[in-house]
């Protein structure tokens, strides 16, 4: 059965490699006081590795004096806490953070694709390491949490075992298995098939009445 997933504030245990990573699931927080609260649990944290921060954006809101200010505050709380040395960001007007960044060497890739996040935060990441995910709900970017804790046990982060899935972004929901990604593509086929049908039909039928 389908089920919603919670994605604030949660910490999950990731397997990897031989050990775990930590996964910080924020994905749906990104007030800028929930941000100042977030910062403020890193470091708390007892990492035994690196910590990898994928961050969205604050607001949606076009670019303007608080959506500025806001962001170039993210990239202070950024450069105090020096635990993350590894920053992938998302969203609109993250180039105020960008920017602002001491070490502009922190940020590895800014996309809004989430596919090629993953694919980049899998690499990236190995046991021991901490894994931030946080940004504006409207984001959604519980999609990309939903990718990691899909595969939470079964030595996740693997990309041969990410190209085996197949994602949809359209959907919070995520098809688990190549099985049921085949009947998913047969079903499309299905429904094309008696659209095309019915609509050859409708066509005669209009034809015949004139």
């Amino acid at each position: 059965s389908i089920k919603p997933f919670e994605s604030m504030g949660l910490i999950h245990k990731i397997k990897k490699d031989k050990g775990e990573v930590l996964f910080y699931d924020q994905s749906r927080r990104a007030s800028i006081s929930g941000v100042r609260s977030a910062f403020k649990d890193l470091e708390n944290f007892d990492v035994k590795g690196k910590v990898v921060a994928l961050i969205g954006s604050i607001s949606s809101v076009n670019e303007n004096e608080w959506t500025e200010d806001y962001h170039k505050e993210l990239a202070q709380l950024i450069n105090k806490n020096s635990n993350i040395t590894k920053l992938y960001t998302t969203g609109s007007n993250m180039e105020f953070t960008h920017d602002n960044l001491d070490n502009k060497e922190l940020l590895i890739l800014h996309s809004d694709n989430y596919e090629k996040l993953y694919q980049y935060i899998s690499s990236d990441l190995k046991e021991g390491d901490l894994l931030l995910v946080m940004g504006y709900m409207r984001l959604h970017l519980e999609r990309f949490s939903k990718m990691v804790l899909d595969n939470k046990n079964s030595n996740s982060f693997d990309n041969e075992i990410f190209n085996s899935l197949r994602i949809s972004l359209a959907s919070p929901w995520t098809i688990r298995a190549p099985f049921f990604a085949a009947s998913n593509s047969l079903l499309l086929m299905l429904i094309n098939f008696t659209f095309l049908f019915w609509n050859a039909v409708f066509d005669d039928v209009v034809k015949s009445l004139y």
